[in-house]
Formats: structure tokens, sequence, C-alpha cells
């Protein structure tokens, strides 16, 4: 024990800085739900020595989930990620990658439609060999925040999953905060965008600074009639006003209402180290406390032509400083 808090010690006297790698992914629930275990899933994968095929495209016909979750466990797996962020998946969803991810795997969420195991999660899964969980907290993104609820006119209740971490060998602490806006409604994901914006400029504050980053499925792009969203999660255009309880919990200084944004993470990225551009995003605040290293959009398509979901996925390496 003594010389590991020497170690932590050294490090952090000379300033050493732990390389993380975050993930989102829409994992697509399951919507052709079947009674194959993980096990038949496992047992049923063809041997190491077998001849792959190649190029052998599907059909587009959507595969169920019992296909789809190892070639998504797979594909995380080989990353060497520290954090998982997923968005669409439902219990069984969310237990199964918790089985396929391996034992040093845990995750927070919580249901959509009920706060507990009903309806699509916006699961957070960390590796607990990197780190450990301070606090994690489920609000949902409506006038209605502390219950299971909808934005007037939205097509689905939507809620983030927040979660705050300190790395074990370097202690050093950011937050994560996870959620998927609504497909149907523009206001709502205008509101949502403005409650997210509300709460992560709190905790830069709150905290000097901890980094802070937002993941998630913002079915906003950043141009165009629907990327308002994304306009006000970046800071350019001002947040909408949002319900009492969201504003007087997460309050700031006045004089600094306006001068935080959460960055997308790709135009932080070195361009060297950029691959793609997918329809997901991750951003970092504004009051920094990182470096990002690199930023990757995954393929969705294996060798055996099988689509993994309808999302590609986001990988991005970053050091705290």
């Amino acid at each position: 024990m003594h010389c590991r808090i020497a170690v932590l010690r050294f490090l952090v006297l000379f300033g050493f800085s732990q390389a993380l790698r975050l993930a989102t992914l829409n994992i697509r629930y399951d919507s052709k739900p079947d009674d194959i275990t993980v096990a038949d899933t496992v047992a049923s994968l063809g041997s190491s020595f077998d001849a792959p095929s190649y190029g052998q495209v599907k059909d587009g016909a959507e595969q169920p989930w019992s296909t789809r979750r190892i070639r998504i466990a797979q594909y995380l797996i080989a990353q060497k990620l520290s954090v998982v962020c997923i968005q669409e998946g439902l219990i069984r969803q969310v237990l199964d990658l918790t089985v396929l991810l391996g034992d040093e795997w845990a995750w927070v969420g919580k249901g959509r439609d009920n706060g507990e195991d009903g309806g699509e999660f916006s699961a957070i899964f960390y590796n607990t060999k990197d780190l450990a969980i301070v606090s994690n907290d489920t609000y949902w993104l409506s006038e209605t925040p502390l219950e299971p609820s909808k934005y007037h006119g939205s097509g689905s209740p939507r809620l983030v999953t927040t979660a705050d971490f300190h790395t074990l060998d370097t202690n050093q602490s950011f937050m994560i905060m996870n959620t998927h806006l609504d497909d149907i409604s523009n206001e709502q994901r205008m509101y949502a965008a403005s409650m997210l914006v509300t709460r992560a400029r709190y905790e830069a504050s709150a905290v000097g600074n901890r980094p802070i980053f937002l993941t998630g499925d913002f079915n906003s792009p950043p141009v165009g009639t629907d990327s308002e969203a994304y306009k006000i999660t970046t800071g350019q255009h001002n947040p909408v006003r949002v319900n009492d309880y969201w504003m007087s919990r997460y309050t700031v200084a006045h004089d600094t209402q306006y001068d935080f944004a959460l960055l997308d993470i790709i135009g932080d990225a070195p361009r060297q180290f950029v691959t793609n551009i997918g329809g997901l995003f991750i951003f970092g605040g504004s009051n920094k406390g990182f470096e990002t290293v690199s930023y990757s959009v995954g393929g969705l398509i294996g060798d055996d032509g099988i689509h993994m979901s309808d999302h590609r996925p986001i990988v991005v390496e970053f050091k705290l400083q």
C-alpha cells in the first residue's frame, strides 16, 4: 500500500496523465427478441481455424440482437476501452453486454420508461481495472426531470445518465454524461441540449478544471434544419429556458452564464488521427482539463456481412491533465 501511495504521489508531482479510451455506440434496440442465450451464441461460434468469408454483405435485413451482440462485444473488447456509453439498450441487451465484456466491467443507468428496468437505457459501462465510480445519477430531459417523463410533443421519454469517475492509477477525476435525444421533436432536442449544457456548466464551475464529457445520439447534425440542439450544445446558440428546478439546482454565477460550451471532440483531435465522421457525438467541456489524442469512427459490417448496429461507433482517446 505504501508503495502504491508513493507511486501516485510521484505521478501527480511530475504531471503524469493517464490515457483513457472512451466509446459511444447506439446498439440498436432489440426489435427481434428471442430466447437465444449468450451461452448459446458463444457455443455456436465457429472454430478459429475455419476459413473466413469476406465481402458477403447480407440483404440489408436487420439481424436479431442474439446475432449482433457478439460482434458488438468483440469490437468493444478489441478497442481496449475504459468507458463505453451505449444508447437504445434494453435490459436484456445491457445484461448481455455485461456478460460478454467480462468480470472487470460494471455499469450504471436506468430504463427510461419507469426508472428501473423498463424501456431503453443510456447506460455507462466502465472498466473497474482503470476506474472507480464516485457517484452517478439519472434525470429525464423534460419539464419534470426527477421522474420518468416525456417532454410534451416528443416521441419517447428521454434521459441522461451521469457518472463521476476517478482513475485508479493517478487519482484524476472526470465526469461523463450519456444521452439519446428525441428523433421526433426538435423542441425536445433544444430543451434537452439546454438542460445538458446547464448541468455541464455547473459541474465545470463547481469542480474547477475537472473534464466534462457528453456522449450520445443527438439526432441533430452540425448543420441543417435540425441542427439547433447541436448548436446550443456547442455554444453557437443560446440555451432555451428550462424548468425551474434545473435552473436553481445547477445555477452558476451570472457572469459565467454563457462562456461555457461543449466542444465537438472531432475538432479537437489532431487531423492525422481523425478517421471519418459518424452520426453520434462526443463533446468535451470548454474548461478542458484533457488533451484529445485521437478520434475514430468504427465500421458496421463484419467479414460475414452482418451489421452489428445501425449506427457506427465512435472511439476517442484522451489524456487527463
